[in-house]
């Protein structure tokens, strides 16, 4: 009888085995409290306890039959399949052996991986059992041989919230399903228990006429719609399509509609975008340490707003990184547009949008114990975020792809090497050699922005470039020494070379300076039971020489990077369309033109504790040259619990500099400031947190900024206005929501685009530029995950994006 029992059980379990491979009675083994022939029927019938096994797979119910000459099988009461990754539970199964199958009031799940499921004696028992994948309930579920399922009224998520409701389900009357694959839903109701404001039941939030769900890790199908608005473009669906391109790459194909914004505020210049658009995503990861995305997004613009762009129009966004053996690296970023009001249009974020160029950019190094080698280049894209406007001709200046014809100049493949300091006997040595080349895309050689380009800085002429090779070199040997316990002196002295060979037959130039100095520090410490009080002081004098070899001494020119010297007559821009240029300036250079000694000292003072640390800071520079004290710089840090602060800043307190800097356009309290920093935040470990943050700096920025590589400070004035930016916002989690909000605002007057149309308006201290507020849903199984973000400018412009993910956590950025 056991061998019969056994026969009827291969028919049950045949749902269980692969297609191809059928039930063999000797692969089973069979619990029962009895088993008989009924003549009548011609089945078997096994009654009380039914327990069959096949390796993994386990069927328990009440009492089962099967009859031999149709192979059908029938189990009733309490049914319960199981293998290593699945358990189904149903009041009744029919089944024909290595057939179809039937089941009533069915449930099911489907785990993330293999579980011992053997021994489950109930669906309650085998849920708990590891991570459910997928769970599926149905009034009827019919199977094919091929493993294909058909459920009536169905109920799916992939939701593992425990025994309550899920987060998130999707209920249908019909949905076809491939196990491990996909399953497909007609009329779809999404279903959302928000678990918050008291409501813990299921909502129906969406319909839908037809629904593809992945029910595999990586599953190529449709994704939620998704509603977005950059201002410009005004209401925008999109509809994302998933697409795996194997194990280790993935694609996203978006297609969308943007309807634009009002033609009343088209006709007024004001930034536009109307059409179909298609955004192609490309993620891979093909080995450890080495992942990238990029992203390809274009629009038929239909709106040809003045100062805008139109038709044909096409943004470049992408990253690349990876490990190149044991101690390289290698980085790529790409920032493109096919116009310079690209990046305004596709953007709601008031800082991004108002950009005046965007920079793509390739690195790689290779890190020794002493010795750095990096080579790479850079691509500066011109941007006119205030609109693209005719020049006095009547014409808009030539952009060319993504602006190659405008004369900006970029860093085209560069090397260097850098040797980190090395212990030579008592000394350590250091230094760097480089090759670069700066040149622009069309050939101009020594090219000037004029006044309609895109890129001229806010709309005034700047002053050239010439074509570049450069090699520069620099060498640095110092002598660390320890004077007792409490004194640390170190001299040093450095030179450094450049070599210049430009495109416009201007004669080479060779640059060579020296400089030496020596830095003293020391350090003081006491304790007071769990408190450490330390004071540090330090003074370090530095010297250099005026720039010797070339013509004018130093380069004659406006400098290409930190490594250059420019002299003190090279001629600035003007800081705004109201003030002349002309005034002498080193905006971007190695040191300050001809001979400087320059001494700074301070004192540092830090308190810390098992509760928190405070830190404080003062210090004065002062010019030996010509006498006279240059800025007076602060700093204090402190955190305790909750709380961390930071302030810090520069200011002329004794006397100004020898170049007046820049008359401030809108005067302001904080001209007092050549520079200033500070935050406070208060946070808590459950993420709640509350923050406000400033930057400013002054007419002329501070000696420390100007700054090159080898001076302490410069207080030649750069050609810029003064500035000064404040945030604020916080963040509050109530139980899955986590609500933020961020504020940008001004802190002194400030002139910016006006909100359509070319021209300037005036931005008065305290007004807020943007608002930003966000809504985030994470249910507590992380299957759900619903994200709302909204920006209104200062200009009373709207933008948005809403999007539901219901992919489990982790698997979002499975090549990310």
């Amino acid at each position: 009888m056991i061998a019969l029992a056994a026969v009827a059980a291969a028919g049950l379990l045949a749902l269980s085995a692969p297609p191809s491979a059928a039930a063999t009675p000797e692969d089973l083994t069979v619990e029962a409290g009895t088993v008989t022939y009924r003549a009548d029927t011609g089945r078997y019938q096994l009654e009380g306890g039914v327990v069959l096994r096949r390796g993994l797979v386990t069927l328990r119910a009440r009492s089962a039959s099967y009859d031999p000459s149709t192979g059908e099988v029938d189990a009733i009461g309490d049914v319960l399949l199981t293998d290593a990754t699945r358990a189904v539970a149903a009041d009744g199964l029919r089944a024909v052996m290595d057939g179809g199958f039937k089941a009533e009031h069915v449930v099911a799940f489907l785990k993330d991986g293999p579980v011992a499921m053997g021994d489950a004696t109930a669906i309650e028992d085998a849920r708990r059992r590891g991570r459910n994948r997928a769970t599926f309930t149905g009034a009827t579920l019919e199977g094919e041989r091929s493993g294909h399922l058909r459920l009536g009224d169905a109920r799916l998520t992939l939701c593992d919230c425990g025994g309550g409701a899920p987060s998130w389900e999707l209920r249908a009357r019909r949905a076809e399903v491939e196990p491990g694959h996909h399953a497909t839903l007609s009329w779809p109701v999404l279903y959302v228990t928000p678990r918050f404001l008291f409501v813990d039941r299921p909502v129906p939030v969406m319909i839908l006429p037809w629904l593809f769900l992945p029910l595999g890790e990586r599953q190529t199908g449709l994704l939620f719609p998704t509603v977005a608005s950059t201002g410009a473009t005004g209401f925008g669906v999109a509809l994302p399509v998933f697409v795996t391109l194997g194990r280790s790459a993935d694609a996203t194909v978006t297609p969308e509609y943007l309807f634009g914004r009002a033609r009343a505020d088209v006709a007024a210049g004001q930034p536009a975008v109307r059409g179909a658009g298609l955004k192609l995503e490309l993620r891979w990861a093909p080995a450890e340490d080495a992942a990238g995305e990029i992203e390809l997004h274009g629009i038929d613009d239909q709106d040809r707003e003045p100062g805008g762009g139109g038709g044909g129009r096409l943004g470049i966004l992408g990253t690349h990184g990876q490990r190149l053996g044991a101690s390289g690296r290698l980085r790529a970023d790409v920032a493109l547009a096919s116009d310079p009001v690209w990046f305004r249009d596709a953007t709601g974020d008031v800082l991004l949008r108002s950009a005046y160029y965007r920079r793509s950019a390739l690195l790689a190094s290779f890190a020794g114990d002493a010795l750095v080698v990096e080579g790479g280049a850079a691509y500066h894209q011109p941007l006119t975020p205030s609109g693209w406007y005719p020049d006095a001709t009547g014409a808009r200046p030539a952009y060319g792809t993504f602006g190659a014809d405008l004369p900006a100049f970029h860093r085209w493949p560069g090397l260097a090497a850098t040797l980190l300091p090395e212990a030579l006997g008592p000394f350590q040595v250091s230094g760097r050699l480089g090759l670069s080349r700066y040149a622009t895309v069309n050939g101009d050689s020594g090219a000037t922005f004029t006044a309609g380009d895109p890129g001229a800085a806010r709309g005034f002429v700047t002053t050239s470039r010439e074509g570049v090779s450069r090699l520069d070199a620099r060498a640095e040997l110092s002598a660390p020494l320890r004077l007792g316990s409490a004194l640390t002196v170190t001299p040093y002295a450095r030179g450094a070379a450049l070599g210049y060979r430009f495109d416009t037959g201007r004669s080479p130039a060779v640059v060579a300076w020296g400089l030496g100095g020596a830095a003293l520090s020391s350090e003081v410490s006491r304790r007071y039971g769990a408190l450490l009080h330390r004071i540090v002081p330090r003074l370090e004098l530095r010297a250099g020489t005026p720039a010797f070899g070339s013509e004018d001494g130093s380069l004659p020119l406006r400098a290409y990077d930190a490594w250059d010297r420019v002299g003190d007559d090279v001629q600035r821009g003007p800081v705004s369309a109201a003030q002349p240029a002309g005034q002498p300036a080193g905006s971007l250079t190695a040191a300050s033109d001809g001979a400087f000694r320059q001494l700074r000292a301070s004192v540092e003072s830090r308190l810390d504790g098992p509760g928190g640390s405070l830190r404080l800071q003062l210090g004065q520079d002062f010019d030996l040259v010509r006498g006279a004290t240059g800025e007076t710089f602060f700093s204090a840090a402190a955190h305790r619990g909750p709380i961390t602060a930071d302030v810090s800043g520069r200011v002329l307190a004794f006397q100004g500099r020898a170049v007046p800097s820049p008359e401030p356009r809108f005067p302001s309290w904080l001209d007092h400031f050549t520079e200033l920093h500070g935050s406070i935040t208060a946070a808590d470990r459950r993420g709640d947190l509350v923050r406000a943050g400033l930057v400013a700096v002054g007419p002329g920025a501070s000696g420390q900024l100007m700054a090159g590589v080898d001076a302490l400070f410069d207080l030649r004035p750069a050609a810029i206005d003064a500035s000064a930016q404040g945030s604020a916002g916080f963040r509050g989690v109530l139980g899955g929501a986590t609500l933020g909000y961020d504020a940008l605002f001004t802190v002194r007057p400030i002139e910016v685009a006006r909100c359509s149309g070319a021209g300037t308006r005036r931005v008065d201290a305290g007004q807020v530029q943007q608002h930003a507020g966000s809504v985030t849903w994470n249910s507590p199984c992380r299957c759900f995950l619903a994200r709302l973000v909204v920006r209104v400018n200062d200009c009373g412009e709207t933008s948005y994006s809403a999007a539901i993910d219901l992919s489990r956590a982790g698997e979002r950025a499975a090549v990310r």
